[in-house]
This record gives C-alpha cells, structure tokens and sequence, in this order.
C-alpha cells in the first residue's frame, strides 16, 4: 500500500514538472513570435523617434549636402559611404563581385559606374536584416522626389537630387544599364518581407566637390 501511495505521488510529481515545462516552452515560443514579428518593426519606430529628438541627425559629416541644408558638423565620413538624410541612412559601400557583399554594407553593384565614371552608379542593399550590422534600404519607400542625398567616393562628395522612384520586376535589369549622364540609382526589395519586386530611386547629380 505504501509503495502504491509512492508511485502516485511520483506520478503526480512528474506531471507537475511537465506542466511546469510546458508552460515554460509555451512562454519562449510566444516570446520568439513576438521577437520575429515585432523586431523587424523597429526600423521604422527607431526612425520616427530619431528624427522626433534629432532633426537635423540626417546630416552626419561636414559637407555641401549639410551646408546647403543649414546644418553645421564636424565630423569627416570614413571611407565611401551614402547619406541620405531624410531617412537616417549612414552606410558604408562595399564593392565585390559576390552578393556576400550585401551583407556587408550597402553594395555598389559591379554592372555600374562608379561614381567619378559619370553614368549610372548603381547602389543596392537588403531591406531587412534579423541581425545586427550594415545599412539597410528598410525606409527607402519614405524618399521623396526632390530630396537630395550624398555619396561620398574616394576623395569627393558627389550629391543627387531624386527624380524618379518606381517599382519593376525583380529582374529587371535595365534600371542598371549605362547612362550618359551621371545618375544614383538606389534599389531594394520590395514589398517588404518579399523579393518578388525591386522598389527604385532614381536621382540625378546637381554637384561634384572635394570633400570637406
């Protein structure tokens, strides 16, 4: 009798224990579902809030882009990067053959000009990233037509204006064809969380300094 009292309290013991499991794996599965859903929503809220506090924070280096929109810095842009200020971009260009590099930075597609070519200089990058690390395109669909945005290249800060921004098929490959005049040519996925289409910035160049 008494080893039957045991083995039902050793029963009731074990279940208890797997309640206790359960409704632990159920927390971090809930958890892992909030984290997919709402951490690629970040981007856009940390934007809203960074441009509430700041601004004027789209506008990182001493430049011609900073001067001509009234905002004074000192800092000086490491190596070749993009600004684009309306929506907070501040990446690094990468360049390569391999599309590894997108994972690297914001990429400066190899079919393109360089910038100094006078052509089209084509930059692509991804519009989400689970992880920590370069830029992405995440906001691009909030540029205007008319704002202007920078690259800075070797020793020169080149700045465009936006003339066009459009949606193609993912392989549509004239947006990078050569052009005779000099033109950026930014472009991501689109719609978000997808590749089926490609979202395109068109902006022609209205100035060609040294840098800073």
């Amino acid at each position: 009798m008494h080893r039957l009292h045991a083995a039902k309290e050793s029963v009731v013991s074990v279940a208890m224990r797997l309640k206790v499991v359960n409704r632990i794996l159920s927390l971090l599965v809930l958890g892992l579902g909030l984290y997919l859903v709402g951490q690629p929503l970040y981007p856009a809220v940390k934007l809203a809030i960074t441009i509430w506090l700041n601004p004027q924070g789209g506008y990182p280096y001493a430049s011609h882009l900073a001067e001509a929109a009234g905002v004074e810095s000192s800092a000086t842009p490491e190596g070749d990067r993009l600004v684009i200020p309306s929506i907070q971009v501040d990446g690094e260009i990468v360049t390569g053959s391999d599309p590894i590099a997108l994972d690297q930075g914001i990429w400066l597609r190899p079919q393109g000009a360089t910038p100094d070519q006078k052509s089209n200089t084509v930059l692509a990058a991804h519009r989400y990233l689970y992880k920590a690390g370069p830029n992405t395109f995440y906001n691009l669909d909030k540029v205007t037509i008319g704002e202007e945005i920078a690259v800075f290249w070797e020793d020169r800060e080149y700045n465009y204006r936006v003339t066009e921004i459009n949606e193609v098929a993912a392989d549509a490959t004239e947006v990078e064809e050569p052009t005779s005049t000099s033109v950026l040519t930014l472009y991501t996925c689109t719609p978000i969380w997808t590749a089926s289409r490609r979202l395109v910035v068109k902006a022609e160049l209205i100035g060609d300094y040294p840098r800073l």
